[in-house]
């Protein structure tokens, strides 16, 4: 490892304690999931994100930042996109009223459902995104 990686480690590493400790999408459904599920039964739901955020940071990597930075409308509309489903969950919380489960409907987000979630998380792309530009600098 070169001594600028090196450098660089402990910073990562902060931003990397900061960004997954603070509030966000993964971290209330994770609560939730976490409550009414229990802790075995939200392991798929947490290796997910885990599993999401690598394959975004990954894909990031390979490109797709290069795409965002020749094609900035692009950023625009997933931002745009991403405020959008944020709002419209929020609209629909504020909104609902009393919970009815049928029998067995309900049960923890999956594995491939958490890991595709991250493609439309607005906190997983600013952290990508972020982390992506900083160790291209």
């Amino acid at each position: 490892m070169s001594y600028e990686l090196l450098s660089a480690l402990p910073a990562g590493i902060l931003f990397a304690l900061v960004t997954t400790i603070t509030p966000g999408p993964n971290n209330t459904m994770l609560l939730a999931s976490g409550v009414n599920f229990g802790f075995r039964r939200t392991l798929p739901h947490i290796f997910g994100i885990s599993a999401g955020v690598v394959v975004l940071m990954v894909s990031v990597g390979f490109g797709l930042g290069e795409v965002f930075q020749r094609v900035p409308q692009l950023y625009t509309l997933l931002e745009a996109a991403s405020v959008g489903y944020l709002l419209y969950l929020a609209w629909k919380i504020g909104t609902s009223g009393e919970v009815r489960v049928r029998q067995g409907e309900r049960r923890p987000m999956r594995f491939h459902e958490a890991l595709l979630f991250q493609w439309i998380n607005p906190k997983a792309w600013m952290m990508v995104l972020t982390a992506a530009t900083t160790i291209h600098m």
